[in-house]
């Protein structure tokens, strides 16, 4: 049985008013390089406001580029998790700046420690397809934290990982430990072992280092999970529809620069915006609202034909 939220004219409705956001509104790209390419494919870009409208055919030709299936590996190559072929996946978290231990406790910064807690529970975890290093410790400056806790999942699982990627510099250095991971740059590229996290930031922006830092994966065409996390009520629509549409463009426009920078670099479709709590002023992660948001977004996502990333089956707390 497959539930479904949105009826097929909607998701075309959807779909129309994303090309428009991306044609009349547009996003803002603070990358020069990037710029140049939309420019040279017809785009209209301001250089001065660094924003990027993109026609609707351009859309739908870099749409039509990208890879739509994947697979990644874990050091044993037999554990693998494969995308866009009809497949589920699951993973912990990429890491979280707190954690709270027991009920009542305060929460605490994490630390390196819970990284190697927390990458041993979801080798453990047999229903785990991808352990995630789930604490994204404080402890340890930001150039070169995302290098220590690649290493030390490494050391801890044999599964596919995930954690979060920082800038142009770490990501040339994790590139270079997969290849003296895998033995050379072609089974690297071959046996992939993570992917980048590339988050626009709600509503229609892009950071420039997530965009950097693709320059460096995309030597081994390393998939990408694009995923905005457009919050209904504050940084989007205060509507189910209207944040569909901005989240859904935002994820178009993510797919767009990953194909300017290397045709046919697999994506994941990142369906995870969220409701927003104005009485708490809190994100909601457990709501009602995040199951449509799930599924809705899931249906639209494999309208383009691409796998698909949610967030799903979590909870909040009061802490």
């Amino acid at each position: 049985m497959q539930v479904k939220i949105l009826e097929d004219h909607q998701i075309e409705k959807v779909h129309l008013k994303t090309l428009e956001i991306l044609e009349t509104t547009g996003v803002y790209v603070p990358h020069e390089e990037i710029l140049l390419k939309f420019e040279g494919c017809g785009a209209t870009v301001d250089h001065k406001s660094n924003i990027v409208k993109i026609p609707s055919g351009l859309v739908k030709e870099l749409l039509a580029k990208a890879g739509k299936s994947f697979t990644i590996y874990g050091r044993d190559l037999s554990k693998k998790a494969e995308f866009g072929v009809g497949k589920r996946n699951y993973n912990s978290s990429a890491g979280q700046a707190f954690w709270i231990d027991n009920v009542g406790d305060p929460r605490r910064h994490t630390t390196l420690s819970d990284v190697k807690e927390a990458t041993r529970l979801g080798d453990a975890l047999e229903e785990i397809t991808i352990p995630g290093a789930m604490s994204d410790p404080l402890e340890i400056p930001l150039e070169w934290r995302c290098m220590q806790v690649a290493l030390e999942m490494i050391k801890n699982t044999d599964k596919p990982i995930t954690f979060w990627l920082n800038d142009r510099d770490s990501a040339k250095y994790l590139i270079d430990l997969l290849i003296a991971l895998r033995g050379d740059a072609k089974s690297a590229q071959n046996y992939p072992l993570f992917y980048p996290l590339f988050e626009p930031i709600s509503p229609l922006s892009f950071p420039f280092n997530g965009i950097d830092l693709l320059f460096e994966t995309a030597r081994l065409n390393l998939p990408v999970h694009i995923g905005p996390m457009a919050q209904m009520g504050i940084s989007a629509p205060a509507t189910v529809a209207g944040t569909l549409a901005q989240e859904n463009a935002e994820i178009l426009a993510g797919i767009c620069i990953t194909q300017l920078i290397r045709e046919g670099m697999p994506v994941c479709y990142g369906g995870i915006c969220h409701a927003f709590d104005m009485k708490t002023t809190q994100i909601i992660f457990g709501g009602p609202e995040q199951a449509i948001f799930s599924v809705a977004m899931s249906q639209i996502g494999k309208y383009y034909g691409l796998p698909v990333y949610i967030n799903a089956g979590l909870t909040d707390s009061k802490k």
